[in-house]
């Protein structure tokens, strides 16, 4: 017999062990005590359960918060990177071989700037020109969704 989670202070178990029990077994006063100690077992479990989801949670909450703060600070680079270039006509009809060279280009840059230590703004800059040109690989497969894409 499995015990859940929704048996109120042990009910469930009190029951398993009325219906179970053989007083041949032993004497009733042990069973009495073996019921409290069940019992007591049972409400620690309970508590440290819900401790541990709680701490879970609070993680996750943590988690979520830093992803959404460094996903909010990238997109507002990328932004920025692209607004320097509004002069452009954007890339919408670009190929895709036009979008994986410049990648490579981009990537090649981003690998020099760590390389040569250049400083983190730097490294920022070029991190949001590559990932911009990935997601306007992305933007022209949405878009292109119903026809072949060359």
């Amino acid at each position: 017999m499995s015990f859940t989670n929704n048996s109120k202070d042990g009910d469930e178990i009190e029951e398993w062990l009325e219906l179970n029990w053989d007083s041949t077994w032993c004497d009733p006063s042990i069973f009495n005590d073996l019921l409290g100690w069940l019992r007591r077992f049972y409400d620690s479990m309970k508590i440290k359960a819900s401790k541990e989801m709680e701490n879970r949670m609070i993680e996750t909450k943590q988690q979520r918060g830093t992803i959404e703060n460094s996903v909010n600070f990238f997109s507002r680079e990328m932004k920025s990177q692209l607004l320097k270039h509004l002069d452009r006509p954007g890339w919408k009809h670009e190929s895709i071989a036009y979008f994986l060279n410049r990648l490579g280009e981009e990537v090649a840059e981003l690998c020099n700037a760590i390389e040569s230590n250049q400083p983190r703004e730097i490294v920022i800059k070029e991190s949001a020109d590559v990932a911009n040109f990935t997601m306007m690989i992305a933007d022209v497969y949405r878009q292109r969704k119903s026809r072949q894409i060359k």
